[in-house]
């Protein structure tokens, strides 16, 4: 239009909006590079849903970095919203779906910006070489096999003081420590070691394998949450917790890597 008309503001207008364009495009870029995405792992997972793959970021500028969209190369859909003060590092929790067990790859985390025109995009990506081991889904019965378990309001010898779990019963509150530090903590008795259940293979012979598997993680992981001592009786070895916390870490790594010929 302004080589047709010879009409020099056109010329000017586009000038304009040309140099605008590469100003805000500059300013995006600008904001992500200024994001440092430092890691991405996964603590405990299991094949279900919502899992939460935790993903450090930092900002290494010393102005706050606005509209900053957290998501996995697998799942660009949904994005964690988040924003970065000055010098600030922060952990994101970004819900991932998981369905096999076993050793899977962390997925390459994006961290995009659309601040603050909403016109251009620019991202950043972190690919990790490292793998997640994923634990069985826990699914079955709630129901301890071979065991009776003692009421929660019995009493005894205290054997701890520990912090206070949902599910503890009142009359295990250590009140003394609500009322000199403001802190909710429970009591654990001697009577609570002598709480066990067998977890015996042979009795999930009429359950597929995933099924078994999934199971044997529901109850270790409920044997665990809830403080008891238990057996895993396996076709080819015996775990026992007996007060051994790395016994939840092996039984739940042989059930995650068991292979369909065992």
């Amino acid at each position: 239009m302004a080589m047709a008309y010879g009409n020099n503001l056109v010329f000017i207008i586009c000038f304009s909006l040309t140099c605008m364009g590469m100003l805000l495009a500059k300013s995006i870029n600008t904001t992500i590079e200024q994001v440092k995405i430092v890691s991405s792992d996964i603590k405990i997972a299991f094949a279900e849903p919502h899992q939460i793959l935790h993903i450090l970021i930092t900002n290494t500028a010393n102005e706050p970095l606005e509209d900053l969209y957290v998501s996995i190369k697998e799942k660009k859909s949904l994005k964690v919203k988040t924003r970065l003060n000055p010098l600030e590092s922060i952990v994101v929790e970004y819900p991932w779906d998981i369905v096999n067990r076993g050793y899977i790859q962390i997925p390459t985390v994006v961290v995009s910006s659309e601040y603050p025109s909403r016109l251009f995009r620019a991202w950043k990506i972190l690919k990790s070489d490292t793998k997640a081991l994923v634990y069985p889904a826990r699914r079955g019965s709630s129901v301890f096999p071979n065991y009776q378990a003692q009421s929660q309001n019995s009493v005894g010898v205290i054997r701890e003081i520990r912090d206070y779990r949902p599910g503890d019963s009142p009359k295990r509150i250590h009140w003394r420590s609500l009322a000199k530090n403001k802190q909710l903590r429970t009591l654990v008795h001697e009577t609570d070691s002598d709480k066990k259940c067998q977890l015996e293979w042979k009795d999930l012979s009429h359950l597929d394998l995933e099924a078994k598997l999934s199971q044997m993680s529901l109850w270790i992981d409920q044997a665990e949450n809830k403080e008891l001592d238990w057996t895993l009786i396996l076709p080819d070895q015996i775990i026992e917790r007996m007060h051994r916390p790395e016994a939840y870490q092996q039984a739940m790594t042989i059930l995650a890597l068991w292979r369909a010929q065992i």
